[in-house]
């Protein structure tokens, strides 16, 4: 039954194999189980509903229950798989999915993110945990045993950090993406759609992204970048602030004006004349030249 049921509040391991498969063409098919199909050493590929995905040493993917799939292992290669299987259900057994739920953040995520398949690659430990689990369940063959739920459990959480991560890396990705989109095209018309489209997501998940990360929305974050590079002008130039303004993306010297208030705390006038720097000239009528161009004849300005 699907793990993603809540009326299917416990889980109970139906079979496992770990194998070495020289070649393997299974038909397609679909049960009731949960299955998890773990890479050791060389390739397989699975077809899953409309999807092929190649699998690779230390990836792994997960199935939901009645989800059509097909594995498929070339002879020229070989493959060595372990492989889990289990069934959600309301039968009462050690292994309380809701009270997993409520102790990890990750098997949570995973639960809410509701795929009815993941490919996904192993970071960290899911292959450990799922040779764990099956060595216990050679040498002790009770799938309900307090060990067998024990290292079970740990598999779950296990794999659900491997999805949260891959979620949390694939946000960071976006967040990159983003940045560097936006100083890109710092000075020019941005808002945050055009940022969600340069980078190909949903506005408000990226918003989430970038509140997660930065504590603040796209439109402060582009805000902050535009008034660094003003307070850089103000201080160490003598461009006219409405001048200011437009060069760094802003339509009229008023908004830029309001905007400055709201970072700075004063308006961009004050704030000059309390940080200005007054560059006095200190070579004379000479150039300098530094050590790398000494082979550059020195001049004196006329």
């Amino acid at each position: 039954m699907s793990i993603y049921n809540k009326k299917n509040m416990y889980a109970h391991i139906n079979a496992y194999y770990a194998v070495n498969l020289d070649s393997f063409d299974m038909k397609p098919h679909s049960h009731d189980q949960c299955e998890i199909m773990y890479v050791t050493h060389g390739t397989c590929q699975v077809d899953i509903d409309d999807t092929t995905v190649d699998l690779k040493p230390n990836d792994f993917v997960f199935i939901d229950q009645g989800v059509p799939h097909r594995l498929q292992v070339s002879d020229s290669i070989g493959c060595t798989l372990l492989n889990i299987e289990f069934q959600c259900s309301s039968i009462t057994s050690r292994t309380n999915l809701t009270h997993l739920k409520e102790a990890n953040t990750d098997f949570d995520y995973f639960l809410e993110k509701q795929s009815p398949f993941l490919t996904l690659h192993d970071h960290q430990n899911v292959g450990y945990s799922i040779k764990d689990l099956i060595a216990n369940l050679e040498s002790d063959a009770n799938a309900d045993s307090y060990l067998s739920f024990l290292l079970f459990s740990r598999m779950l959480i296990e794999i659900s950090s491997a999805c949260s991560s891959e979620h949390r890396s694939t946000g960071i990705k976006y967040i990159r993406h983003a940045v560097t989109y936006i100083t890109e095209h710092l000075f020019e018309p941005l808002n945050v759609q055009l940022v969600a489209d340069a980078v190909g997501v949903n506005r408000s998940y990226l918003q989430t992204l970038f509140s997660n990360q930065f504590g603040y929305g796209i439109v402060a974050y582009i805000n902050r970048r535009r008034m660094e590079k003003a307070s850089f002008l103000l201080i160490n130039s003598t461009i006219s602030i409405t001048d200011i303004a437009f060069q760094v993306g802003y339509n009229s010297r008023q908004h830029f004006g309001h905007t400055f208030n709201k970072f700075f705390g004063m308006h961009p006038k004050k704030y000059r004349l309390l940080n200005a720097k007054d560059l006095e000239p200190t070579t004379g009528l000479s150039q300098v030249v530094l050590d790398s161009y000494r082979s550059s004849e020195a001049f004196r300005l006329k």
